[in-house]
């Protein structure tokens, strides 16, 4: 009796013992499971926000010409607003570019990284891809930067120590640069080099009424209130930004916030405006406007009106994105105005984003 209950005793103890090992097995598994999950997880999401450098099938993979890299360089910089897309290759999340560096190294062929692959051991690792270039002519950096002329390094200007085109860094081998080539920017291409006054961006009567502008005397206008700036504008007549934004009442649009700076900045009117119409959307994600922001306030379309003539000078100038927009929710009418999605239209009257004019032309 004695050694039956030894021996069982025995066998309770190797099952424990057992069902122990497999729990920590199981533990382990599941552990190194749930670690290459987050791996899985974390490598699936991190490309997403990474820029990739493609070549096009049809390209040359071991050449380019200094045309091809300054295709690149522009559109890597500057993006599809500024510059055409590259023909030989592809640069996917451009926007998330951090910088771009390009090492020319004059009397090296491919087979000095093959034959020298210890010297070139960091580079190699560094730059994914290597490309033939003719021998580089007397204006190189003309070609690769498109500058009109060198300027010695005490006249260029600066940013930060650093030599600078156009708000863009860049270092040469003779610590020399000049001005960026901005031949093909739609202000250039349409108004010249040659600086000119505020009058000559006006928007005449016809492009206004092409544009949707309330102008008196038309049957869109009925209703609408003259800001009174009758005087005739100059160069010298003040300008004005102007913003407004809407929400979405049973009468369509109206308007809910009105904003004018002048052109140093300072701001001259910014109010809150209680629709007539009952809101059935704040457009809180365009506009910012809450519920809680128009509750007490007491502010009626006529009284911004009323307020707007007495802050206008009669030779004020308005400027605005889509200025059309604001004009037609403030139900005045002003003759004098500048609207920059029409100033830096595309060829075909395509119009660019505020958010894309301001990052492109102001940095």
């Amino acid at each position: 009796m004695a050694d039956n209950a030894k021996r069982l005793c025995k066998r309770k103890r190797a099952r424990e013992n057992g069902t122990e090992e497999i729990k920590k097995k199981t533990t382990k598994i599941q552990n190194r499971t749930t670690a290459e999950s987050d791996i899985r997880q974390s490598s699936q999401i991190h490309p997403k926000h990474v820029p990739v450098f493609t070549i096009n099938p049809e390209s040359n993979p071991c050449a380019v010409t200094y045309e091809q890299l300054c295709e690149l360089i522009n559109y890597a910089v500057l993006g599809k607003v500024r510059s055409s897309l590259p023909s030989w290759c592809q640069v996917h999340k451009q926007k998330e570019l951090k910088g771009v560096a390009v090492i020319v190294l004059h009397g090296v062929s491919q087979m000095h990284f093959y034959r020298y692959y210890l010297q070139f051991k960091q580079l190699k690792k560094r730059f994914r891809f290597r490309f033939s270039i003719p021998p580089p002519p007397d204006d190189f950096l003309l070609r690769i930067f498109g500058t009109e002329k060198l300027l010695p390094r005490d006249k260029s200007p600066m940013v930060n120590g650093t030599p600078a085109v156009n708000g863009h860094c860049f270092m040469t081998e003779n610590n020399s640069c000049g001005p960026s080539d901005v031949d093909n920017h739609p202000i250039i291409i349409k108004y010249g080099r040659k600086k000119q006054g505020l009058t000559s961006f006006l928007l005449s009567e016809e492009e206004l009424m092409k544009n949707d502008y309330p102008v008196a005397g038309t049957p869109h206008s009925d209703g609408f209130v003259q800001t009174g700036c009758t005087a005739k504008v100059t160069d010298n007549s003040p300008l004005l930004g102007l913003d407004c934004e809407m929400c979405l009442t049973t009468k369509g649009n109206e308007l809910t916030r009105v904003c004018v700076v002048n052109a140093d900045g300072s701001c001259l009117m910014d109010e809150l405006v209680k629709p007539d119409n009952p809101i059935l959307n704040y457009l809180t994600r365009f506009s910012g406007i809450t519920k809680k922001m128009l509750m007490p306030v007491k502010t009626k379309l006529g009284d911004v009106q009323a307020k707007l003539k007495k802050i206008l000078p009669n030779d004020a100038v308005l400027v605005g994105h889509s200025l059309n927009n604001d004009l037609n929710a403030l139900k005045m009418i002003h003759p004098n105005v500048i609207d920059t999605s029409l100033l830096y239209a595309r060829d075909l009257g395509q119009r660019f984003k505020l958010k894309v004019l301001a990052k492109s032309v102001l940095g």
